[in-house]
C-alpha cells in the first residue's frame, strides 16, 4: 500500500540521483566522525581528509592506518547502512545504491591521491565493507519491509457477494451474446 513493492513506484531519475547523493553524503559524514573520533581516543594526528581518501593511509602495518581501515568498516556498517536500508527500502536496490557509493569513493580517492588505488589493504577494507553492507542492507529490507505477512480467508468462510461493477461486467457480456445470438 505504501509503494515499496515491485511495479508500484514510478521511475524518477531526480529521486535517484537525490537518494544518490543523500547517502554519499551520509557516508562521509559518518565516515569523517567517526575517523576524527577514533583519531583523538589513539592519539593519532593525521589529516582526517588523508585518511579518508588517500589510499595509501589505509594499511594493516601501522597503528593510524588500522584506524582508517577499522573507522571505514564501522562507518560503513554503521550509519550508511542505517540509512541506506531506511531510505531505500527496496532488497533489490540495496546492491545498485552500495555498488554507487564505492564506485564513487574509489573515483574521488583517485581524483584526491592523483592515483589509481593501488593499496591491497585499502581494496580489501572497500570490497569486504562493500560485502558486508549490501548483505545486511538485502536482508534488513526484506525482514523489516518485504517480507509481510498475506492475510489469508477463511476456508469456511461464505464467499462475499458479487459487487455491482461484477454483476453489470457480467450482465453487459451476456446482453453482448444475447445480441450475437439473434444476429444468426
Amino acid at each position: 500500500a505504501d509503494g515499496v513493492f515491485y511495479g508500484r513506484e514510478v521511475f524518477s531519475p531526480w529521486l535517484i540521483l537525490l537518494q544518490i547523493v543523500m547517502l554519499q553524503s551520509s557516508f562521509y559524514i559518518s565516515l569523517a566522525t567517526v575517523v576524527f573520533l577514533a583519531d583523538e581516543l589513539a592519539g593519532v594526528r593525521e589529516s582526517v581528509l588523508d585518511q579518508m581518501f588517500e589510499p595509501a593511509h589505509t594499511t594493516f602495518a601501522t597503528v593510524p592506518g588500522w584506524i582508517t581501515a577499522a573507522a571505514f568498516a564501522t562507518a560503513s556498517i554503521g550509519p550508511y547502512l542505517a540509512a541506506l536500508v531506511l531510505f531505500i527500502r527496496r532488497a533489490k536496490k540495496c546492491l545498485d545504491y552500495t555498488a554507487t557509493l564505492y564506485i564513487v569513493h574509489a573515483f574521488i580517492c583517485a581524483w584526491y591521491a592523483q592515483a589509481i588505488p593501488r593499496s591491497p589493504a585499502w581494496w580489501t577494507t572497500v570490497v569486504l565493507s562493500a560485502i558486508a553492507v549490501a548483505c545486511t542492507a538485502e536482508y534488513l529490507c526484506l525482514r523489516l519491509f518485504e517480507l509481510r505477512d498475506i492475510a489469508v480467508a477463511d476456508a469456511h468462510a461464505q464467499p462475499a457477494p458479487p459487487s455491482s461493477a461484477s454483476s453489470t461486467i457480467s450482465t453487459a457480456t451476456a446482453s453482448a451474446a444475447d445480441f450475437a445470438a439473434d444476429k444468426v
